[in-house]
C-alpha cells in the first residue's frame, strides 16, 4: 500500500510511515495510561505497543507524564477555565515555558497545500496559533496549538475533515526553527471552531506515546480556553 504524502511548507511532499499522526486513529491519553498501569509502569519503564504500531521503551518519567495526562486532564481542564494555564500543565506532569502567540483575521497567509486553497474558497473569521515548549524529565516538547474560528459549523467539519488528512498541507507554525511533522497530531471541533495540536520532540529522547498524550492534551485544554 502507498504510504500516506505530506506536503512541506517549501512545497515538496515525502512519504508518512507509523505514527497515529494525521489520518490515522489517535491514540488517547486515557488509553494509553491503561496501558500503562496494566503494565505496572509506576515501577520502572515499560513497553507500550499495538496493531499497526511500532513498540517503544517507555522510562519511569515518560509513564508517569501519560499517567498523569491519563488521570488529571479534566482537572487540567479546569485550571484553564480559571485562568491558570500554567498550574494545568503541572498537573499533567509538564512544565510550560514561554508561549508566542500569533492572532490573524484570516487564514490564507498561515496555511499551505490544500489547507490553504480550502480558505482562499472559504475564509475563516479569524486564526490564533500558540507555540511553546513543555519539559519534563526526559526532555523537551514543541507543542503548537491553533484554534481557527469559521463561518459555519458546516465549514469547520469540512476543514477538519481535510486538515486531518495527510497531504493536504497545514497550518504554519508560529516559529519556524521546528519542523511539525503530523507524527503526533490530534483535533476536535466545537460548533464553528477546530482545535489542532501538534508535537514533537526538541531535546532528549521522547517517545511517541508521550508525544501523542500531549499533543491530545494540548488540545483539551485549548478548547477549554475557549
Amino acid at each position: 500500500m502507498t504510504p500516506p504524502i505530506r506536503t512541506r511548507e517549501d512545497g515538496t511532499r515525502y512519504p508518512i510511515r507509523g505514527g497515529n499522526g494525521k489520518g490515522k486513529a489517535t491514540v488517547v491519553a486515557g488509553g494509553v495510561a491503561l496501558a500503562v498501569w496494566a503494565s505496572g509502569g509506576a515501577t520502572g519503564g515499560v513497553t507500550l505497543g499495538g496493531s499497526g504500531t511500532t513498540t517503544a521503551s517507555m522510562s519511569t518519567a515518560d509513564t508517569a507524564v501519560v499517567r498523569g495526562i491519563g488521570r488529571n486532564l479534566s482537572k487540567a481542564r479546569r485550571d484553564v477555565k480559571r485562568g491558570n494555564r500554567e498550574r494545568a500543565w503541572k498537573r499533567l506532569g509538564l512544565r510550560r515555558g514561554r508561549r508566542v502567540t500569533r492572532s490573524a483575521v484570516e487564514c490564507v497567509a498561515a496555511t499551505y497545500g490544500e489547507v490553504r486553497d480550502f480558505f482562499v474558497r472559504t475564509p475563516c473569521r479569524d486564526l490564533r496559533r500558540f507555540q511553546f515548549p513543555v519539559d519534563y524529565d526526559s526532555g523537551t516538547i514543541s507543542v503548537l496549538v491553533s484554534r481557527v474560528r469559521m463561518r459555519s459549523s458546516a465549514a469547520a467539519r469540512d476543514l477538519r475533515s481535510l486538515i486531518d488528512e495527510h497531504g493536504t498541507g497545514d497550518i504554519r507554525p508560529v516559529l519556524s526553527t521546528v519542523r511539525f511533522t503530523g507524527h503526533h497530531y490530534d483535533s476536535t471541533l466545537r460548533r464553528g471552531t477546530v482545535f489542532v495540536g501538534e508535537t514533537e520532540s526538541r531535546t532528549g529522547n521522547v517517545p511517541k506515546q508521550v508525544l501523542d498524550s500531549t499533543a491530545e492534551a494540548a488540545v483539551a485544554l485549548a478548547r477549554s480556553a475557549g
